[in-house]
């Protein structure tokens, strides 16, 4: 209904009129008298909705008289009067406005849940000025402290205007001088939704859909839903349909005009948003593990679309001591969406977009407009993550073959994706070493662990061109035991429960200490404060656990306040105090020193820090600084804790029940009931699949060629495999079983770009790759070989195969063995291209081996025996020692032998039980000169001296009769039919490892080792030490040069 209204003025209705009037319409003050009718019909209609608020130049009462200037500065409470569109007389607008004026209008709907809608006429004109001296102001309430939604002036139409409550508030004030037309506008009471539109969600899962669905939901909507997990539990949220009117020329993610949804990681409006979605575009998958996870819907008044449903799913987190945070972050399965992934720039063709840069992407990479190390790419990880490692990769053109990769490249971290930090390492920018080739997987560790939510690679020295394809490592905050948020990011902890010792003012109070989600901070009130005076208390409510603290520093201002980097504080250092009922207070204490213990705090306003301490039962967790930045002290703070464990009596665990919300709340995670470790048998597919078992959700089945002598699994490429992926799933392995060594025998053959991966699955399916290789690797045997990490969680091992076209090719697989006994230097190791032997063989050559390693110490025994008693009868030449366990011999020179210039040589034969026996050949060096011996020995008759043993006794054998040298002359060339023997033999080892070497070397550099072999954590395997992951970096020609 359009009604007129005068500037400020009041005037006495009718009693008769008053009684018409619904119980909120007191008073309808500022009206022209021949609107007094009008007013009776527009109070007592029901059935329309909305009214107009004008105002005049001039100020009359209903006799057509001006009013005093006391009766103009009363305020006028306009009621709500829903009414259909009606033409009413419209007194004195558009002229002139009067001078002196200050006028307010207060706005109330009947019911809370309603909103209201201001509409300004286009025919606008309030003296400029900057809104010094005309103005029209709104607020967002009744009171003269409510938030302002703008201050109008010029001859610019404020855009319209909707409250976030029940009521809204106008004020009119004029000066002296310059008068304009004044303004015109409507307003309009609207209901925000159904009893669809405000829902909370506890149950297991559930369907969130916008009202109306599937038909088109209602105009002027302002709904929330919101889906509230137990400890312990995720949140997982999946948009099915997705539909909303949106500008088309605002192409940026976030930038919704007219109709969006928000999602908030805790409650509307105090936690952090995670996104703003609107379109046709179906958002990424969202998963939470704050405990609560929002969405608020808004639409306005102009064009309705279909709106949106989403399944969520709320499933329980197992989390041990033993967890690892090194779990791949997203970008290479696609768990980050392409709009969570952008840079600076991209390359003009759209051929090197942002999205390109995921790990192993085999279309080009992301490539900035111009190579430069100001040029940045940046991943949005929607939540609050640590990253503790980046894999990177460079690129091959396929357009013109040319590589381009990164050598090295600078990290940045922000929370909000405006206040970033260059990672250090010490005091300097820390330069991550990248690649060397544009194929090789390098993985980078970050040396401390950083909690971060947007993560930029800024590439610094590159290889022809800059071209990167990346992958990020870590996990959530909450992956490690006993570290639940405690609702401070989330908003679920009050502000009431958040104080301190004091407070600079309203703006930095302890309410706005909450990590992240806040925009400024707590900040106390003495501008000098004295190290631990200070302190910042949070009541977490009951007693729990207390694990870790997180601290953030705080901003002193926002940006549109002017603040600039000298109102950005955090805290260096602090303590931890706690308490059961915060009266007594305990400090976290320093087991080394017995002193409370001082905390590290940050070094950067924007940037969290986690630590941790012994797991502390308490309620009130006190943080006092003891140093901070030149700017003081600022701080915004999350408490990690868990909830106590129960105790229960006999009585209630004899009969136990569980409430109808947990028993809904509980999901299963899988069918499969863990097995003991794997054996360290190896699966040859002689005797069937050894528990292996065909994924009843691929689209294909390996096949099994069986056969007496070997059996394997195979694939064929045809035009029924193309694009098609066959999977086979290992037995489930317990948890904290390995880490194991993966190996197994493949044959990647043929033009039809196969692909054969091994990845890990854990209990919520969620698959990790561990190890791949493709395209052609020709038709040989290979050895596979790959790390199962320690995992806190029962897991699977799958093997996939996969061919990219229907031609030629094939993918086999045999001899998969889990091995515990395998080092795991071992299985970094590539491996070698050799068919796998029938296991007969293994005997005949284990036997043929024995045989041979007799034979040779039979001869050398015989020859051994001989000598020895060639020696005995030769006393003048040698002194013999003979016992009845042991032969042992040494022959000495005499100056005949020791011709001048000739080295001399000591044979030393020994036989160790009487079984084999062992040449030993001493030479003495040149460089000691000659007939010297270390230069601490004089020749003596060319004769080499050694006091300890040529002292000779009394020979206690019976007398020997001589025998003729000449009859046994060929006994003196036993040493040279020795020495020959051993050389030849050893010969004939070197030649022999030669030739098997040079067999080897044949198939390595046909096969895959002229390209790489493998992908991440093949020629990358990852060694989890302390959460972290190392690199160890595998030379892909080792097969070929140990051979």
């Amino acid at each position: 209904m359009w009604a007129s209204w005068q500037a400020q003025a009041t005037t006495t209705l009718d009693p008769s009129i008053l009684s018409l009037l619904p119980r909120h319409c007191t008073t309808c003050p500022c009206l022209h008298s021949p609107l007094k009718s009008h007013i009776t019909h527009i109070c007592q209609r029901t059935d329309s909705e909305k009214t107009e608020l004008r105002q005049n130049r001039k100020v009359q009462g209903i006799s057509g008289e001006e009013v005093s200037a006391a009766e103009r500065e009363r305020s006028v409470e306009v009621p709500w009067m829903p009414a259909r569109l009606v033409t009413l007389p419209l007194p004195g607008y558009p002229l002139e406005y009067p001078p002196h004026q200050n006028c307010h209008w207060i706005i109330t709907a009947p019911e809370a849940s309603q909103r209201i809608v201001l509409n300004f006429n286009p025919h606008f004109e309030i003296e400029r000025l900057d809104c010094k001296y005309d103005f029209i102001e709104i607020r967002d309430g009744t009171s003269d402290t409510a938030d302002v939604l703008g201050r109008h002036c010029s001859n610019i139409a404020p855009a319209p205007i909707i409250s976030s409550g029940p009521s809204l508030q106008i004020r009119f004030v004029s000066d002296y001088a310059h008068q304009g037309a004044g303004f015109s506008l409507r307003y309009e009471i609207f209901k925000t939704g159904s009893e669809f539109c405000f829902r909370n969600f506890t149950s297991s899962s559930g369907m969130i859909e916008s009202p109306g669905f599937p038909d088109k939901y209602p105009h002027n909507l302002e709904c929330s839903y919101m889906i509230i997990a137990p400890p312990r539990m995720d949140i997982t949220l999946t948009f099915l349909t997705f539909d909303l009117e949106n500008d088309p020329l605002l192409v940026g993610e976030g930038d919704c005009k007219y109709d969006w949804l928000d999602v908030w990681d805790g409650l509307p409006q105090v936690s952090p948003l995670i996104g703003r979605y609107c379109g046709t575009k179906i958002p990424p998958e969202i998963q939470s593990s704050s405990g609560l996870l929002s969405l608020s819907f808004h639409t306005d008044m102009a064009v309705a679309k279909d709106g949106f449903s989403a399944r969520y799913n709320i499933t329980h987190k197992e989390v041990t001591d033993s967890f690892h945070c090194s779990m791949a972050l997203g970008m290479e399965s696609g768990k980050i969406s392409d709009d969570q992934i952008t840079a600076s720039t991209s390359f003009y063709d759209n051929r090197w977009l942002p999205r390109q840069a995921r790990l192993n992407n085999d279309d080009n990479a992301w490539t900035p407009s111009e190579d430069s190390n100001k040029e940045y790419i940046q991943v949005d990880l929607h939540f609050l993550k640590v990253l503790t490692g980046i894999a990177t990769q460079g690129a091959i053109s396929k357009e013109t073959q040319k590589s381009y990769y990164v050598n090295t490249f600078k990290l940045e971290v922000s929370t909000n994706g405006e206040d970033w930090m260059v990672y250090r390492h010490g005091k300097n920018h820390k330069i991550f070493h990248a690649n060397t080739d544009p194929a090789e997987v390098v993985l980078n560790r970050v040396p401390q662990p950083v909690l971060a939510r947007f993560v930029r690679i800024r590439p610094q020295t590159w290889k022809n061109g800059i071209a990167l394809r990346f992958e990020l490592y870590g996990c959530q905050i909450t992956d490690a035991p006993c570290s639940d948020l405690q609702g401070l990011l989330s908003g679920l902890l009050p502000d009431a429960q958040i104080s301190a010792s004091s407070s600079r003012d309203m703006v930095w109070n302890p309410g706005t200490a909450r990590l992240v989600a806040s925009r400024s901070g707590w900040f106390p009130a003495p501008a000098q404060p004295l190290a631990g005076e200070e302190w910042l208390q949070v009541d977490l409510g009951v007693p729990k656990t207390v694990r870790g603290v997180i601290t953030q520093g705080a901003r002193g201002g926002d940006a549109g306040s002017g603040a600039t980097t000298d109102n950005r504080a955090f805290v260096r250092k602090y303590k931890v105090a706690h308490s059961l009922n915060a009266k007594e207070w305990n400090f976290i204490m320093d087991s080394k020193t017995s002193l409370p213990k001082i905390f590290e705090g940050n070094t950067h306003y924007d940037t969290p820090e986690l630590r941790h301490f012994e797991e502390t039962v308490a309620q009130y967790i006190r943080l006092y600084p003891e140093r901070w930045s030149p700017a003081g002290i600022g701080m915004r703070v999350e408490i990690l804790a868990c909830d106590l464990p129960e105790i229960s009596t006999p009585a209630d665990t004899a009969t136990p029940t569980l409430p109808v919300d947990v028993e809904t709340a509980t999901v299963p995670i899988t069918t499969t009931v863990a097995t003991s470790p794997p054996s360290d048998s190896v699966c040859d597919f002689d005797h069937g699949l050894c528990g292996w078992t065909h994924d009843p959700n691929a689209p294909l089945y390996w096949s099994l060629h069986s056969h007496e002598l070997n059996s394997y699994l195979y694939m064929d490429a045809s035009l029924k495999t193309e694009q098609q992926r066959a999977r086979l799933v290992s037995p489930v392995v317990a948890a904290e079983t390995g880490p194991l060594c993966l190996l197994f025998s493949y044959q990647l053959w043929g033009e039809a770009q196969g692909q054969l991966k091994v990845l890990l699955r854990d209990a919520q399916n969620e698959e990790t790759l561990l190890w791949t290789l493709k395209d052609d690797q020709g038709p040989v045997w290979k050895e596979g070989r790959t790390i199962l990490p320690r995992s806190p969680k029962d897991f699977q091992v799958v093997m996939e195969g996969f061919f990219v076209h229907g031609t030629r090719g094939h993918i086999w697989i045999d001899n998969i063995h889990m091995s515990s006994s395998t080092p795991l230097k071992e299985c970094t190791r590539g491996g070698v291209p050799v068919p796998p032997l029938p296991i007969h063989w293994h005997y005949i050559m284990a036997a043929g081996g024995a045989l041979l390693l007799l034979a040779v110490a039979i001869l050398v025994r015989a020859l051994c025996c001989c000598r020895q008693h060639l020696a005995t009868k030769k006393s003048q030449l040698s002194v013999a020692y003979h016992s009845s366990s042991q032969c042992f011999q040494y022959s000495n020179w005499s100056s005949s032998m020791a011709a001048p210039g000739v080295e001399p040589v000591l044979t030393v034969t020994m036989t160790v039980s009487m079984i084999l026996p062992v040449i030993i050949m001493v030479k003495k060096p040149n460089e000691f000169g000659d007939g010297r011996l270390f230069s601490g020995r004089n020749p003596l008759g060319g004769v080499l001296q050694f006091p300890e043993w040529n002292t000779a006794s009394p020979s206690s054998e019976p007398p020997v009769t001589r025998v003729s040298e000449k009859d046994n002359s060929w006994l003196y060339t036993l040493d040279p039919i020795l020495v020959t023997i051993i050389v030849m033999s050893s010969l004939g080892v070197l030649l022999g490892a030669v030739c098997t070497g040079l067999l080897l070397y044949c198939p390595c550099s046909f096969g895959s080792l002229s390209s790489r072999s493998s992908t991440t954590l093949e020629n990358y395997n990852f060694e989890l030490y302390d959460g972290l992951k190392h690199k160890v970096k595998l030379n892909q020609q080792r097969c070929c040069t140990e051979a």
